[in-house]
């Protein structure tokens, strides 16, 4: 009897999902791609072939535009190129599935359209469509033309080739979005009739305080380059055999849940290697779970979340949290936490950990820091998680467990004999039972043998070698992947080139891969790079992604395993990897201001996450010699996250790292309580700020480096008068401050004089002697400026201009003429000193956005919104107030959010729009209230804040009387 076969027809259901066809002549079509209970055919391959091209030619009928069939003709032609190609090109049978879906899905929608309905955009998009089909059709043709022997050493760029055209069919098809974006344009018209009716009816639209509480309101942000929900996997579905039950079991546990539960918790377990990242891809990409999570479903991989630092990293990062109160696990809760207490507004969110079993293996208290995230995760409503974890339980509390088994033999048969077609049957049943019908296992196996031509025979007599007789599924799975693995690693192919071990141990101490560009610069000079990453490719145990070269994680642990890989090739690739980090980032040690700051922050940004693991990989050991070199490079990377995304885990291992080298050096402990006051000072905690700034200080001055001491004096006084500013003992502290720079050292001598202004300015805000202390200001600040402007420090120039425009506005606001005490003129107008105000705001605000530190960014921007107030330019300053708070939420500072909507709420109170300006200071003032730190500032700024607040209350009330 001849049958066609289950899992031939999901292959193509995924393509042409059949309940969905309309009745039509175009569902004729599609009717060719259903199973017949009673027909055989010679190949999977030729049948598949075949249909697509039969359905194209019947759907060519259905198209009512003449110019639409030319592309079916050459889809047609292009599909028949796949067929005479797939044989020698891995991926040909892709492109025939893509071209096929394309083209139907175009047709079924102008099958549905008269010549006249369809727009002209889209006769263009065709016109597109046709020249990429053109081009597809004749590099294939090209391919076919070659001799057999130029074929093969010809395969990989004929390789990359067809990933090229499938890249651009999938453009075209993401151009479309398939049927929802095909209505879209079908029915435009229809809504921009419905557009102009609403722009007829009387509605007062403010589309910038929409925006403004828009933004405002603690939602989940997605920017526009990165959407969390959307997927973006290797494609390894269409291998995807023998889960359909599983599959529709955990579809329904999640899409309905028993007792009507708002979430559910399930881990996928099982051994390395049995499909458990792959069932949950076909899981999260089930309709049903769609229809129910729709864009709320979020994958993260953990597998290189080595730290429960690292895990949180890797969480916010994947879920594009915005905010940064330096409390990582608080920031990813604060932005997932319903809006507002209505439940019923809160939609329905899955969340897949991938690879769980990194985080949750840790050390005892990584491990309790690990489980306390995961509670917190669970405590979310309406959250949903899905975990895959190599083990057989679950973690404790509400989980359910669903273990993986190995596939029944019908399916690891199909996997084989996709990945390798040309296979020999004659022992393949026997070799498929030896891998004991794991995916990991008879993929690995599948691909080495398409490397070199292995028959199963010769596979099984190596597979036995490595002493995988008598392994039972079970507690042998491991062994059996470990097996698998070696397979791949100990290959003939691999011993040919010793070279490739070196890269692939190379390459896996980077756990966020290496990107191509940088392999050349990075890899030692004496690997031979191009001969040994071809041989990766070939015994398939590396992966590219996009432009990263990548192993994968079970491949990684076994590779850095001490008991797979030889010593020395592991010390020493770790050496050579560490001292590679840290020349990286003693070269791109630079600080805001210098030239090539905003490169390397970039630089420093891309590959923070290997940088982490690498140099933390080296402080695992209390016993080890930590290099000074190590530290130096993990306190660079703590001052880069200072300015990028402050937060304290790093830097307490650094100064617990410190007192391990203390007894050499004590230098390290004195420079990383500096770094620790900073990134304390720049996340509001100013007590612990002062307190390391202090303890920074007296270290260096027994170190005699009085000059860094110095500095660390300044720091604390700037935190001091955040927190609780004393003028004299402030002013003391500056004047320590030049004592310890010492003369002729004119950038302290800059720094002093500038911290002098504002010290005296900061005294002006508290009334009394306001005309000395700003003269006083004025004149100390000026003699900064030249000092700066001459020695070129453009980062402490945009803080000299951002307090003279300060100083300037404080004139105005106490609206007393001024005299500077170095002088007999009489300071200018009114009106004078507005405009230099404004042109010090606009000129210190430009300057901090040429040094790439955001956080200053905001302070120009607000001191100019509030100068523009003054002057009465009113939707100028709300819109400069805008940019302040774009720029506080990006860098996810709730202290400067509360700026920026306290100085938006004041121009809406200046312009008399009564009702926005109390809605908007509302908000300010709960912003401030989540700031957890008291000290002088907030609580000045809540009380001008609750002032603005009464102010427009009352002037509503007043206005609603009238």
């Amino acid at each position: 009897m001849l049958r066609l076969g289950l899992p031939y027809w999901l292959t193509w259901k995924k393509w042409f999902p059949i309940d969905r066809l309309p009745d039509s002549l175009f569902s004729t079509a599609s009717r060719l791609l259903i199973p017949f209970k009673d027909i055989e055919f010679p190949s999977k391959g030729e049948i598949a072939g075949d249909v697509a091209i039969m359905a194209l030619k019947i759907a060519k009928e259905a198209i009512p535009v003449p110019m639409a069939q030319l592309p079916v003709d050459l889809a047609i032609e292009v599909i028949d190129a796949c067929q005479r190609t797939r044989s020698s090109l891995r991926r040909a049978e892709e492109v025939r599935d893509r071209t096929t879906s394309l083209l139907l899905t175009i047709g079924r929608k102008m099958s549905e359209q008269s010549a006249d309905e369809i727009p002209e955009t889209f006769k263009e998009d065709i016109d597109e469509i046709e020249k990429l089909l053109r081009d597809v059709r004749t590099r294939l043709g090209d391919f076919c033309k070659q001799s057999r022997l130029f074929k093969v050493f010809s395969k990989r760029s004929s390789e990359e080739l067809i990933d090229r055209c499938l890249l651009r069919l999938d453009s075209c098809l993401a151009k479309f979005t398939l049927e929802r974006d095909l209505e879209n344009v079908f029915y435009l018209q229809r809504i921009e009739a419905n557009i102009e009716a609403i722009k007829t009816q009387n509605i007062i639209l403010q589309p910038m305080i929409e925006q403004l509480l828009l933004n405002s309101e603690h939602r989940f942000h997605r920017p526009s380059q990165q959407t969390p929900g959307q997927f973006r996997f290797r494609p390894r579905l269409e291998l995807f055999y023998g889960r359909n039950d599983a599959v529709e079991r955990l579809v329904t546990r999640l899409t309905l849940p028993e007792n009507n539960s708002e979430q559910v918790f399930i881990a996928l377990g099982g051994c390395v290697g049995i499909g458990k990242t792959s069932l949950a891809i076909a899981v999260s990409e089930d309709q049903s779970v769609c229809d129910r999570f729709e864009n709320d479903r979020f994958w993260v991989h953990c597998s290189k979340a080595n730290s429960a630092t690292l895990f949180l990293d890797t969480l916010y990062e994947t879920l594009c949290i915005r905010k940064k109160t330096g409390n990582t696990l608080y920031d990813i809760i604060a932005e997932l936490e319903p809006p507002s207490e209505n439940q019923a507004h809160q939609p329905f969110r899955l969340l897949v950990l991938d690879n769980f079993e990194t985080p949750w293996s840790l050390e005892a208290q990584e491990h309790e820091e690990v489980e306390r995230v995961l509670h917190s995760l669970m405590s979310i409503r309406r959250l949903s998680i899905l975990i895959t974890i190599r083990a057989n339980q679950p973690p404790a509390g509400l989980w359910e467990m669903e273990l993986i088994t190995v596939l029944d033999p019908e399916a690891s048969r199909k996997i084989y004999t996709e990945i390798y077609p040309e296979s020999k049957e004659e022992g393949l049943s026997d070799l498929l039972v030896s891998l004991g019908h794991l995916p990991l296992a008879v993929t690995l196996a599948a691909q080495y043998a398409r490397t070199n031509g292995a028959t199963p025979i010769e596979l099984l007599e190596a597979w036995n070698h490595e002493g995988a007789n008598g392994l039972t599924v079970g507690d042998g799975n491991d062994n059996k992947i470990t097996a698998t693995i070696k397979l791949s690693v100990d290959s003939p192919l691999m011993r040919k080139r010793p070279d490739s071990l070196k890269l692939l141990v190379f390459l896996a101490l980077f756990p966020a891969g290496v990107p191509t560009t940088y392999l050349h610069d990075w890899l030692p000079k004496s690997v031979d790079r191009l001969k040994a990453l071809s041989t990766l490719n070939n015994a398939a145990l590396v992966e590219q992604r996009d432009e990263t070269i990548v192993v994968t994680p079970v491949i990684r642990t076994h590779v850095l395993h001490p008991e797979h890989t030889p010593r020395e090739i592991l010390n020493d690739t770790k050496c050579h990897v560490r001292r590679l980090c840290c020349s990286l980032l003693a070269k791109h040690k630079s600080h805001p201001g210098e030239h090539s700051y905003l490169k390397d922050k970039e630089f420093i940004s891309s590959q923070e996450t290997n940088f982490q693991s690498i140099l933390l990989d080296a402080t695992t050991d209390p016993d080890a010699d930590m290099s000074p070199d190590v530290f130096g490079a993990l306190l660079t990377l703590c001052w880069h996250q200072v300015w990028t995304r402050p937060r304290l885990e790093l830097i307490k291992r650094v100064c617990s790292l410190s007192n391990r080298l203390h007894t050499r050096d004590s230098r390290h402990v004195a420079e990383s309580l500096a770094c620790y006051g900073e990134m304390c000072y720049v996340l509001t905690q100013l007590k612990d700020a002062i307190e390391n700034y202090t303890q920074a200080h007296d270290k260096f001055i027994e170190l005699g480096n009085h000059i860094e001491a110095a500095y660390c004096t300044l720091k604390l006084v700037e935190a001091r008068m955040h927190r609780d500013p004393l003028f004299d003992e402030d002013l003391a502290l500056v004047e320590r401050a030049q004592l310890e720079y010492g003369r002729g050292n004119t950038f302290g001598e800059a720094l002093c004089l500038m911290y002098t202004g504002k010290v005296h300015w900061q005294k002006s805000l508290e009334g009394g002697e306001v005309d000395g202390r700003l003269s006083d200001a004025l004149s100390a600040l000026k003699k900064a400026k030249k000092k700066f402007e001459h020695l070129g420090s453009r980062f402490e120039l945009a803080h000299c201009l951002y307090f003279l425009c300060r100083a300037h506005h404080q004139i105005v606001l106490s609206k007393q003429p001024r005299q500077d005490n170095d002088s007999d003129e009489t300071e200018p107008s009114t009106d004078l000193n507005l405009s230099m105000a404004l042109r010090y705001a606009s000129d210190a605000s430009n300057l901090y956005k040429k040094c790439g530190y955001g956080e200053y960014s905001g302070r120009g921007l607000i001191a100019l919104s509030n100068i523009l107030e003054n002057q009465g330019l009113y939707d100028q300053a709300l819109q400069i107030a805008y940019q302040a708070l774009d720029c506080w939420k990006a860098l996810g500072s709730p202290f400067g959010v509360a700026q920026a909507l306290h100085r938006c709420g004041g121009v809406f109170l200046a312009d008399g729009q009564y009702m926005s300006a109390l809605d908007v200071t509302r908000k300010a003032l709960r912003s401030y209230a989540e700031v957890d730190q008291n000290n002088f500032v907030k609580q000045t700024l809540m009380d001008k804040c609750q002032t603005q607040f009464d102010q427009a209350e009352r002037f509503l009330g007043e206005a609603g009387n009238v």
